[in-house]
């Protein structure tokens, strides 16, 4: 069987992980230090689609289903949002799916690395299934969030790229939060991939 390559994280990483090691409170702290740094890689990722994905869907003129449609508010965005992202008093999908997917692709990634390095886990595929459903339901509520602050932010004379980068601040402060919580409970630390630090 041939050796599998990976990237493997910096010695300076390695080096505090086995310091850590047996003390939970400071190997907590260092996990959230570590899950910090990747949560920049999503943030950049995240940034970077929230400004590619309105050229692709602003065309988008279809609105929510109605069971979806509760999620943005028409009323709370200004009157040039209203004649972009509203058809028959509904918002569009092309609205929703640049807030949606940037960060569906930014916690994806960051899931995969946070399981590898943050956590040292090989928790079952399963595991990836139920955080998929969580992760669901937090993007939901931040995308929700992020319209909300992106309306009101659309009343104040702020360019749109700007405001887009701006509503991600309280929902990434969310997300951060809540998929620490998420992953830390479900991507426990595997013993034998944590051993090859020492």
């Amino acid at each position: 069987m041939a050796e599998q390559k990976s990237l493997k994280q910096p010695k300076l990483f390695d080096k505090i992980d086995a310091k850590v090691e047996g003390r939970e409170g400071l190997k907590t702290v260092w996990q959230a230090g570590k899950f910090s740094l990747f949560s920049v890689v999503a943030m950049l990722i995240q940034t970077t689609l929230q400004l590619i994905l309105p050229f692709i869907f602003d065309r988008m003129t279809t609105p929510l289903p109605g069971w979806l449609s509760w999620i943005i508010n028409p009323g709370t965005l200004s009157p040039e949002q209203q004649a972009l992202y509203v058809v028959a008093g509904v918002v569009t999908w092309g609205y929703l799916l640049p807030f949606f997917l940037s960060n569906y692709a930014a916690n994806i990634v960051t899931y995969i690395l946070n399981k590898k390095y943050t956590f040292k886990s090989s928790a079952p595929r399963w595991h990836f299934v139920l955080y998929f459903i969580l992760m669901t339901l937090v993007i939901v509520f931040s995308t929700w969030l992020q319209g909300v602050c992106f309306g009101w932010l659309g009343h104040f004379s702020i360019p749109e790229w700007l405001n887009r980068i701006l509503v991600m601040a309280p929902a990434g402060l969310l997300q951060f939060i809540a998929f620490f919580v998420i992953q830390k409970i479900l991507l426990p630390e595997d013993p034998a991939l944590a051993k090859t630090v020492e």
